[in-house]
């Protein structure tokens, strides 16, 4: 596990986004994508619209902790890329001179805008985003979908 400053250049969804990496003594690694680890956001394209909604609620929720040209702390987890060549990490919001000591990874989990994923059944994780879905239908947060 390896901890790198970066400066964000954008979030994709709720669980990836692009960033500058600050390997240390000057040298970056530039518009590297980043999956967070050890969850799973909704689709922000196709599926159902309820998803969708889900899935821009997290999308939302990141883009606001981490503004383009903000500063984040990435821990990462191993030492190759996923499977479609993302560095899988953490992700802490800077907090004054340091970070905060909970990941971003950690408060999707909690407000129940991801579920955690790690390698489990499509139709497993599918599962969980819909009890999040209606989680999130009964705060009033997404609509309800009249049939």
């Amino acid at each position: 596990m390896y901890t790198y400053k970066s400066k964000v250049l954008s979030v994709y969804d709720g669980d990836s986004c692009r960033v500058d990496l600050d390997l240390g003594m000057g040298v970056w690694l530039h518009n590297q994508a980043i999956r967070l680890y050890g969850l799973d956001t909704c689709e922000i394209r196709g599926g159902t619209v309820e998803t969708k909604a889900l899935g821009n609620l997290a999308k939302n929720y990141l883009q606001n902790e981490l503004p383009e040209g903000s500063t984040a702390l990435l821990r990462t987890y191993i030492d190759k890329r996923g499977k479609f060549g993302r560095v899988l990490a953490s992700i802490y919001k800077q907090e004054g001179d340091g970070f905060q000591t909970k990941s971003l990874n950690k408060s999707l989990l909690d407000m129940r805008l991801a579920v955690a994923y790690m390698g489990q059944s499509k139709d497993e994780v599918m599962a969980q985003h819909l009890e999040n879905v209606k989680y999130h239908q009964d705060l009033g947060n997404i609509p309800r979908q009249d049939i």
